[in-house]
């Protein structure tokens, strides 16, 4: 594998030693974007609004990161995925 079909992350394009960063970085742009909605009701489209048609919103990298982790926590412990 090396893209991911639902999100368009394409594995080479990313330099191994820098995409610890990379998350960080866009986990932090995640997180500012849902805390000001969550404390602003105007601004909660914001954290559902793609900044461009191929990047995802702050909740779809939310839901996908919590995704993972539901699907990482799982094999980590040998339970079934379906």
């Amino acid at each position: 594998m090396d893209r991911c079909d639902e999100c368009g992350f394409v594995y080479e394009d990313h330099e191994f030693d820098t995409v610890p960063s990379e998350l960080v970085e866009v986990g932090e742009r995640c997180a500012t974007s849902l805390r000001q909605a969550a404390a602003d009701p105007l601004l909660a489209e914001q954290a559902t609004r793609r900044p461009d048609p191929e990047v995802r919103s702050a909740l779809e990298y939310a839901r996908q990161a919590r995704d993972m982790d539901t699907v990482t926590d799982r094999v980590r412990h040998g339970a079934p995925l379906g």
